[in-house]
């Protein structure tokens, strides 16, 4: 699944619920791909201290779905590298 796809998801469904594993300190933040299992993986780069992981991947993934940053929420993994997060328009 590519991001046109998970776009087009949320625009019908209105929210997405998304699994993530997240690989930070990294050069950039991006989008590394989708393992096996279907989540997701992003680069982000950030260190993981004090929340900055977790900001920076919601600053990433508003941007990327086009919405504001109190539409995506981290609902499980907030200090786990394997993280729930769901994109929901306003």
């Amino acid at each position: 699944m590519d991001l046109t796809e998970l776009q087009q998801r949320l625009e019908s469904e209105r929210s997405i619920t998304l699994a993530i594993h997240v690989r930070p300190s990294s050069p950039r933040t991006g989008w590394r791909g989708m393992l096996a299992d279907g989540s997701l993986k992003i680069d982000v780069a950030q260190v993981p201290e004090r929340g900055k992981v977790n900001g920076e991947l919601i600053r990433f993934l508003a941007e990327e779905f086009k919405v504001s940053l109190h539409c995506v929420e981290i609902l499980r993994g907030f200090s786990a590298r394997m993280k729930v997060v769901q994109v929901r328009l306003g």
